[in-house]
C-alpha cells in the first residue's frame, strides 16, 4: 500500500496540471478558482513535502484572484511558522514571490520578513536576509522606508536592521541619486536615527551610509555637517573613556574613530590633537591603544587639506618621541605606525623640519637595527622621507632649459673659500671625474707645470665665458683667470693665439699650421716679424729639420706619432691617460 504523504503529494500536482492547462483557455475561470482554494487547504496538510510543493506554486494563481490574496498571503505567513525548518524556508521564498507577482505586498511582506531577523537559526537567518534584499530592490520605496521605521523605534530590530544595511551593498545600490525618492526617503530615515544611537553606531551611519550618497556628495553643506555631527558624540566618549582607571583603553572612543578614519572632519582631527594625544593622556593609555590611536591619526592626517596635514606633520615630533621612548608597545603595531607616519610625511611637499628630522633618524638608526620582516617597509618609509626634497614650483621642464644656469656666489681665488666652493649646477659630476683623473695624473708627473691649468680649471672657465653675457657675469668677471686663455679649435688650427681679451685672436708665435706641422715645415717668416720673435730662434727651428725636437717648444705632430722626438720610439714607455692626450695644454 502506498504512503498517504505520496498520495497526496501526487494528488497536489494533478490539481496543478490541471489548473495549468485551464489557464490557457480562462486564467480567471471558476475551475481555476476551486483549484486555488483547494491549494490553500493544503498548507494544512500534515505532510511537509505537500505544504512545500504549495508554497512553490501559489504564485501562479495570486495574480488571477485578488479577492482571494489576503488568504494566500495569511496561508503563507503560516507555512513560515511551521515546525518543519524546509517548510518554513519554502515559505519565505514564497513571500519574495508573492510581493514580486502583486507589488503592492511588498511593504507588508518586509515588515514581516523584518521579524524574521531575530532568527538564531543561520541557515534561516541568511534566507530570510537575502528575501529582504529581494524586497529592496523589488520595491526600493517602499522597503526602505518599513526598515527606517523599524530602525527609528526603540525596540530589538534597529541594531539588526543597520547592519543589513551595512553589511548588504546590493540594498543600497538601488539609490539613484538626488532625483530617485527611494534616496530621499534612505537618508531621511537614517537622519532621524542619529540621535538614537550610540556614537560608534552614529559614526558607522553617517560614514558607511549617509555620505557616500550621490545627493549628499553634491551638497556640500548637507556634506559638512553630517560630519559635524560626529564631533559632540566622539567628545562625549572620550570624555566617558578619560574617567576611567588609567590606563586607558577608550573601548568607545577607538570604534568610533576608526570608522571615520577615511573621512574626517577638521573638528575630528582638532579633538585627536587636544584632548588625546596631548603628551600626559597618551602616557596614561595602554600601549598597544596608543598605537591604535596614533594610525588611526596619522590615517585622518593623509586624508586631509594639504595645509592641515603639514602643520600636524611639522608638529608631530613629540608624539613620535613618546612612541618612541614606550618599551610596552608591540613592534608589529609600533613600526606600522611609524611607517604609516613617514609615508605620510614623505607625501609632503616641503622639506621635513629639523625637530622631526631628528626623531626620523633616531627611527631610522633603529629600524636598521631591527630584522627585515619587521621593520623593512618602515625603514623604506623613512628613508623615502629623510631624502625628500620639495616638489618643483618654478617654471617648466622646456622654460628652464632656455635659461642661464644661476651660479651661487663666489670668493676670488685667493679666498681659501674657494676650495669649499659648490660647482655650478650640473657641473658636480664632470667635476668629480676630472679632479679624479687630475689626482691619477699627479701620481706619475701630471699637470704639475704652473703654467699648464688643469683639466677641471679649463673647464671652469670655459663656463664662466660662457656665461658673460647673463647677469651673474659679474660675479664671475671677478675671479682671477689663468695667465693663458684656451682658444677655439679652430684658432689653435690655424695658428692663432688668444689674447687676454677673452675672445680675440692674434697670429700664434712661431706656430705653424697644422697641415707644416705635420710634415715638419717650419713657420713661415712673417709671422715672425708679427710677433716680434728673434730670427735666431726661426732658424733654430729650420735647421732642426724635420721631426726634431727643439728645447721648450712642442715636436711636430709626425714627430710624436712616430716617436722620433729622441733617439728612438720607446715602445715600453707608459702609454700618456686619454684625458693627459685630450687636454689642449697638456704635456708633450
Amino acid at each position: 500500500m502506498s504512503d498517504p504523504g505520496t498520495t497526496a503529494l501526487t494528488q497536489a500536482r494533478a490539481l496543478l496540471e490541471k489548473a495549468a492547462a485551464e489557464r490557457r483557455s480562462n486564467p480567471r475561470s471558476p475551475a481555476r478558482r476551486d483549484i486555488l482554494k483547494r491549494m490553500i487547504s493544503l498548507t494544512r496538510s500534515p505532510y511537509a513535502p505537500v505544504k512545500r510543493f504549495v508554497a512553490e506554486n501559489l504564485r501562479s494563481f495570486f495574480k488571477d484572484f485578488p479577492a482571494l490574496q489576503d488568504e494566500v498571503i495569511d496561508c503563507v505567513y503560516d507555512l513560515c511558522e511551521d515546525a518543519n525548518q524546509d517548510v518554513r524556508v519554502s515559505g519565505y521564498r514564497a513571500i519574495v514571490e508573492l510581493s514580486r507577482a502583486e507589488n503592492k505586498w511588498t511593504k507588508r511582506n518586509t515588515d514581516v520578513l523584518l521579524q524574521l531577523l531575530q532568527s538564531d537559526d543561520p541557515v534561516e537567518l541568511g534566507v530570510v536576509t537575502q528575501a529582504l534584499v529581494d524586497h529592496v530592490q523589488i520595491e526600493p520605496q517602499a522597503a526602505l522606508a518599513v526598515m527606517c521605521d523599524h530602525c527609528f523605534a526603540d525596540g530589538p530590530l534597529r541594531k539588526p536592521v543597520i547592519e543589513l544595511f551595512l553589511s548588504q551593498p546590493d540594498v543600497t545600490s538601488v539609490l539613484r541619486g538626488p532625483n530617485d525618492e527611494a534616496e530621499r526617503v534612505f537618508i531621511d530615515g537614517l537622519k532621524k536615527v542619529l540621535p538614537k544611537v550610540s556614537p560608534a553606531d552614529a559614526a558607522l551611519i553617517i560614514d558607511k551610509l549617509l555620505l557616500p550618497r550621490q545627493s549628499i556628495q553634491n551638497d556640500s553643506n548637507e556634506f559638512s555637517n553630517l560630519r559635524g555631527m560626529l564631533t559632540a558624540p566622539m567628545r562625549e566618549a572620550v570624555k566617558n573613556d578619560q574617567a576611567k582607571p588609567t590606563p586607558w583603553t577608550y573601548p568607545s572612543f577607538l570604534p568610533f574613530a576608526e570608522s571615520t578614519r577615511d573621512k574626517p572632519s577638521t573638528s575630528t582631527v582638532k579633538l585627536f590633537k587636544e584632548t588625546v594625544l596631548i603628551p600626559q593622556n597618551i602616557m596614561r593609555t595602554e600601549p598597544t591603544v596608543q598605537a591604535r590611536l596614533l594610525s588611526v591619526y596619522f590615517q585622518m592626517l593623509l586624508q586631509s587639506s594639504n595645509a592641515e596635514r603639514d602643520a600636524a606633520l611639522s608638529g608631530s615630533a613629540p608624539l613620535l618621541q613618546t612612541l618612541n621612548a614606550s618599551t610596552a608597545t608591540p613592534q608589529k603595531e609600533f613600526w606600522s605606525v611609524v611607517e604609516q607616519v613617514a609615508h605620510a610625511i614623505s607625501e609632503r611637499s616641503v622639506r621635513v623640519p629639523p625637530p622631526l628630522t631628528t626623531v626620523l633618524t633616531s627611527l631610522r638608526d633603529r629600524a636598521i637595527s631591527e630584522p627585515k620582516n619587521l621593520a623593512g617597509a618602515a625603514l623604506r618609509e623613512l628613508r623615502s622621507a629623510l631624502n625628500r626634497t620639495p616638489a618643483p614650483t618654478g617654471p617648466s621642464d622646456s622654460t628652464s632649459r632656455k635659461r642661464k644656469l644661476e651660479f651661487p656666489e663666489i670668493s676670488p681665488p685667493s679666498s681659501p673659500q674657494l676650495a669649499t666652493q659648490r660647482p655650478p649646477p650640473g657641473v658636480g659630476m664632470l667635476m668629480s671625474a676630472l679632479t679624479k683623473a687630475n689626482a691619477a695624473n699627479n701620481v706619475g708627473g701630471g699637470y704639475n707645470n704652473a703654467s699648464t691649468p688643469a683639466p677641471e680649471e679649463r673647464f671652469l672657465k670655459r663656463v664662466r665665458v660662457s656665461e658673460g653675457s647673463g647677469p651673474d657675469s659679474a660675479r664671475w668677471a671677478s675671479i682671477e683667470q689663468p695667465a693663458r686663455p684656451i682658444g677655439s679649435l679652430v684658432s689653435r688650427i690655424a695658428g692663432m693665439e688668444i689674447s687676454e681679451d677673452v675672445g680675440k685672436s692674434i697670429p700664434r708665435s712661431k706656430s705653424a699650421p697644422l697641415l707644416n706641422r705635420i710634415g715638419g715645415g717650419a713657420a713661415v717668416a712673417p709671422a715672425a716679424a708679427a710677433t716680434g720673435v728673434r730670427p735666431q730662434a726661426q732658424a733654430q727651428r729650420q735647421v732642426a729639420g724635420r721631426g726634431a725636437a727643439v728645447a721648450g717648444r712642442r715636436p711636430t705632430l709626425l714627430a710624436r706619432m712616430s716617436g722620433t722626438t729622441g733617439d728612438a720610439m720607446d715602445v715600453d714607455a707608459k702609454p700618456r691617460s686619454l684625458l693627459d692626450r685630450m687636454s689642449v695644454g697638456g704635456r708633450a
